[in-house]
């Protein structure tokens, strides 16, 4: 018996096409979760990254084979690229933002701290005032993503940079991002990279 190839998505449940260098997108989890019964199943995004708020409730990550339990609140990374699932509480509260990779490189690129985060999936635990204050942070990227104002741009990396370095500061301190590793991070993103630019 042939065990059927793991789809690959745009958005979940979206047939695959090209990502814009630039793209940034925020939606509730309750947007595809509930409708599928709070399972997402084993799926890969070629070019899209995710920072998963979840805000209430929990659940099990499966990716790369693994599976990862967690609570709210905290934040979940995934890379481009993993195989990935989730398996979340009922009305689980939260949100999922979805980065281009070309975007999540060049942010790397100006600071390689960041490129640990998304070296392998993980979960990164916060406290309740965390929780909250990620909540508030993800209302405002999903304010600015909603129009086109002055700064637009600025206000939205500002968000997620704050996301970010709250998911690294907290997987410094959990030991899953081991000391030193931005650099070594930064390379293996750099040689991703290159295999990307010349796969085909």
């Amino acid at each position: 018996m042939t065990r059927s190839p793991v789809p690959h998505f745009y958005l979940y449940g979206e047939p695959q096409r090209s990502v814009a260098e630039g793209f940034v997108h925020v939606e509730s989890l309750d947007d595809r979760s509930r409708p599928s019964e709070w399972t997402i199943r084993p799926h890969i995004h070629r070019d899209l990254n995710h920072i998963i708020l979840i805000a209430d409730g929990g659940g099990a990550m499966l990716a790369e084979g693994a599976e990862v339990r967690f609570d709210a609140p905290c934040l979940l990374l995934i890379p481009a690229g993993v195989v990935h699932g989730f398996v979340w509480h009922r009305d689980s509260r939260g949100h999922v933002a979805t980065i281009a990779d070309a975007y999540l490189r060049d942010l790397v690129a100006r600071d390689a701290d960041l490129a640990p985060l998304f070296a392998r999936p993980h979960a990164a635990a916060l406290s309740r005032h965390e929780g909250e204050e990620a909540d508030a942070i993800v209302a405002r990227l999903m304010r600015e993503l909603g129009w086109a104002g002055a700064g637009q741009r600025a206000a939205v990396e500002s968000a997620l940079l704050l996301l970010m370095v709250m998911a690294l500061r907290h997987a410094a301190l959990a030991g899953a991002i081991p000391a030193g590793s931005a650099r070594q991070a930064a390379l293996v993103a750099r040689l991703r990279e290159r295999i990307d630019q010349r796969f085909r």
